[in-house]
């Protein structure tokens, strides 16, 4: 897997999901609430460079913080 789009219906992601996709590139979350539960520590991806798309509604989110405090530099607001 090289790039996901996750549907607008999904309400919390586990942690290591994406833990051996080590070729996944870009990760877009299309739900325009952002999720409610956070789950600790945080997502897992591979790699810190990994383009993650978030709704612009995520700004300030505690999921979109969590993002930026893990180290993934690659996040991009649609």
């Amino acid at each position: 897997i090289t790039s996901m789009i996750l549907p607008s219906r999904l309400q919390t992601i586990g942690q290591m999901v994406f833990a051996v996709c080590d070729k996944l590139d870009k990760l877009t979350f299309t739900n325009p609430d952002p999720f409610e539960r956070v789950v600790a520590p945080g997502l897992y991806l591979p790699h810190k460079s990994c383009e993650i798309h978030l709704p612009k509604s995520w700004i300030g989110s505690d999921f979109y913080t969590e993002l930026k405090s893990e180290g993934y530099y690659n996040i991009h607001i649609d």
